[in-house]
């Protein structure tokens, strides 16, 4: 399934070369042959599991502070709630249901193209819903999720969400009141009106002197609460392809105490990545 040198350089590739139960399940079980056959697997991989680690990262942050039996449950999903946005065929979805036995997993999509699923017969807390995500439908089903009495926790996710597929999602992600958002950019927005939102970013970037795809990804940052949530933007070096920065927000603690500081103090500004073309803005509210 996995081979070449990358599998031992890349720490999400040689990580998920190690999960013996996962590969054991994807090799053995026929329902999975579609999702695994599929071009650009180290690409879905990488982008998956770079997703899961910054959803850990906010249920860290939501729960860092509640140290009933509540809180020590959601390590295996029980009371979470993910909505993953155009979808696919739901690889990362798969990846949140291997880590969180008990969560809720809602897999959106409307390509109409999405015909072999098989592999949601062998994960069952993983439902798919054929939804374009600006109709009110759509809406509803975010903000349904977020009210479920059994979600104590509800994340939004959106990765590889091209152009304003992804401002779309800060907005539904924002006007649901779900906890926290995960948020992975694909390409620029289409030059289609003028009023639209994030339509002058390459000529913005070219007088700036700055990527488009940087500037884009501030953009969207810029669209965060960042008085009420933890807010973060930062690149992840292992993730193969061109476009790897996330955008990530996690609603504050009780009584607007950030959760996320018990991590320790974190500070404005832009850190570098491993490498210096990689940024990361931090804000401790």
């Amino acid at each position: 399934m996995l081979g070449g040198n990358s599998v031992k350089t890349n720490g999400y590739l040689a990580a998920f070369a190690s999960n013996a139960p996962l590969l054991r399940a994807l090799r053995s079980d026929e329902a999975y042959a579609s999702i695994i056959r599929t071009h650009g697997l180290k690409k879905e991989i990488t982008e998956a599991s770079a997703a899961l680690n910054r959803v850990k990262r906010c249920i860290e942050r939501l729960t860092s502070h509640d140290t009933s039996a509540g809180g020590a449950k959601r390590k295996d999903g029980a009371g979470l709630c993910f909505v993953d946005l155009c979808s696919g065929k739901g690889f990362l979805s798969m990846l949140l249901a291997w880590e969180f036995p008990k969560a809720k997993v809602l897999q959106v999509d409307n390509d109409d193209n999405l015909t072999r699923l098989d592999h949601l017969t062998s994960l069952p807390t993983i439902t798919f819903h054929r939804e374009d995500i600006y109709s009110e439908n759509a809406q509803k089903l975010v903000s349904d999720a977020v009210r479920d009495a059994a979600c104590e926790a509800c994340v939004v996710l959106g990765v590889h969400l091209c152009g304003e597929l992804s401002r779309r999602a800060v907005t539904l992600w924002r006007d649901s009141g779900a906890h926290a958002l995960v948020l992975a950019p694909c390409c620029l927005p289409r030059r289609r009106r003028h009023d639209a939102f994030g339509f002058h970013v390459k000529d913005q970037a070219r007088a700036m002197k700055v990527p488009s795809y940087q500037l884009w990804c501030t953009m969207l940052y810029g669209l965060l609460p960042r008085e009420s949530h933890h807010c973060e933007m930062c690149a992840d070096d292992d993730v193969v392809g061109p476009f790897g920065t996330f955008v990530c927000a996690t609603r504050k603690g009780a009584a607007g105490v950030d959760a996320g500081r018990a991590e320790g103090a974190v500070r404005r500004g832009i850190r570098a990545g491993r490498e210096a073309s990689k940024w990361v803005i931090l804000r401790d509210g």
